[in-house]
């Protein structure tokens, strides 16, 4: 049995995720890139980071049950892909190899955005890691209390959409309805150029978000 500080706080790491998601789609909203931003990094970080530490426990949990000819590499697991690959080996249910995968990208993603100042989670990453993390979390951890999880709109966001829908959507561009949030905002063209120290031009007394050198 894990002890319940570990799961606790694992789940707290988790929710952490989720209420920095809903708090960048609050921002974006209100077109404030900055925040929108920062709250996709933590939001990815969060996750992942989650991820990362249930993996741990678990198997940090499954000393009585390595086998002799993998107790040494047990003791010694100093990567994530090592630590991945004894999770797969020996977690029940056995984790499945689209997981695994996600495993390796998210863990990417967070730590590029981690180290690189200038790039950001794209939301639709950000979201599906939530949603991955969430999974994780209560297949391997059951003594998780039903709600322990929190809900967010990472949850619905970018669901895949029916076959017909998904068509259109590709063929019909829905320009003159469909608002695109921040496109034409002078805090966004300002933002840019801070971010990748440039100057942007400026037409008319209008600053546009191209590089002048």
């Amino acid at each position: 049995m894990t002890p319940d500080c570990e799961v606790a706080s694992i789940a707290e790491r988790f929710n952490e995720s989720c209420s920095a998601y809903d708090a960048a789609k609050r921002a974006l909203k209100r077109e404030d890139v900055s925040s929108y931003e920062q709250g996709l990094r933590k939001a990815m970080r969060e996750s992942v980071g989650a991820v990362e530490q249930a993996l741990k426990v678990y198997i940090g949990n499954l000393d009585a049950d390595i086998a002799p000819s993998d107790q040494e590499s047990f003791k010694h697991i100093e990567t994530f892909v090592d630590l991945l690959r004894m999770f797969r080996k020996y977690a029940k249910p056995k984790l499945s190899r689209e997981l695994w995968n996600w495993c390796m990208k998210g863990r990417g993603l967070r730590n590029l955005s981690e180290h690189e100042p200038a790039t950001v989670p794209p939301r639709e990453e950000v979201a599906r890691a939530i949603r991955h993390a969430r999974k994780i979390i209560s297949d391997y951890f059951h003594e998780l209390e039903p709600n322990a999880l929190a809900r967010c709109s990472a949850d619905t966001d970018f669901e895949p959409a029916d076959s017909d829908s998904e068509l259109s959507e590709k063929t019909y561009y829905r320009y003159r309805d469909l608002r695109i949030p921040l496109i034409s905002s002078i805090d966004l063209v300002t933002h840019l150029a801070e971010r990748y120290q440039c100057e942007c031009l400026v037409f008319g007394g209008t600053p546009i978000p191209i590089e002048t050198a």
